[in-house]
């Protein structure tokens, strides 16, 4: 059985044996290695290996995709995001679950919406991660309409989804129908609580602010307090009013 280098030994051996003599040298699985690691930390390493791979002639497969598109995802890179979709409907075998919610992810985060619902429309079993990849990329674009009609229609909900909706219609400064979503929410965790907290101050409420905040402290939840802390280290004077420092 071969034993697979790490990355950066790769790339390493790579740059010092010179790059256009050594691409060749490189597996599948190498190759899915290095684009691996790379779309986490430096994605735009992570593109220049899969073009380097299709260039090559090693054929990505459901293992490469999830990766580059993130990588894509990342940089917010359309246009690499589009190579990487053409790869994938030419080998509609390794067109899967993950490879359409990757690519849902990627067409969201970089804006492009209609794209990232076309895809979405395509997948055959839609679950929750797709659903919150859509929800989420209305909500940063600020199409709180289609993504309030796309909360309605998910018959599974998690503590992501709701989180959204709270931080969309806060963001916007509708605190209204952000305490709504909070109110309905029953998965509340530290991050709603944060949310609320900080928005409510941001927006000049620290009366609600303080009102969500003291509910936290009835939950004597541990979590929520870090999460508040380091949400007003850069909030000085709203900090030492909740305090009362």
């Amino acid at each position: 059985m071969k034993v697979v280098k790490k990355p950066e030994i790769l790339h390493a051996q790579l740059i010092v044996n010179g790059l256009n003599d050594s691409w060749s040298l490189l597996s599948q699985i190498e190759f899915n290695s290095i684009i691996r690691a790379y779309s986490r930390r430096k994605p735009i390493y992570a593109i220049l290996f899969f073009r380097e791979m299709i260039r090559n002639g090693v054929l990505p497969n459901k293992f490469t995709y999830p990766f580059a598109l993130k990588a894509c995802a990342l940089l917010k890179a359309l246009n690499e995001g589009k190579m990487v979709h053409c790869r994938i409907a030419k080998t509609s075998k390794q067109y899967d679950i993950h490879a359409q919610g990757s690519l849902v992810h990627m067409y969201a985060k970089c804006g492009s919406m209609s794209s990232a619902k076309l895809v979405f429309e395509l997948i055959p079993v839609k679950n929750l991660m797709a659903y919150n990849q859509i929800l989420d990329g209305y909500i940063k674009l600020g199409f709180l309409e289609e993504a309030c009609k796309l909360f309605d229609e998910m018959v599974e909900r998690d503590g992501f989804s709701w989180n959204a909706m709270i931080e969309g219609y806060a963001k916007m400064g509708d605190m209204v129908s952000a305490q709504r979503f909070f109110d309905e929410s029953p998965i509340k965790d530290e991050i709603s609580f944060g949310i609320l907290v900080n928005w409510y101050a941001k927006w000049g409420d620290l009366k609600e602010a303080r009102q969500v905040f003291d509910m936290i402290q009835e939950r004597e939840n541990p979590i929520a307090w870090n999460s508040l802390i380091a949400e007003f280290n850069h909030m000085e004077h709203y900090a030492q009013w909740i305090f009362k420092i």
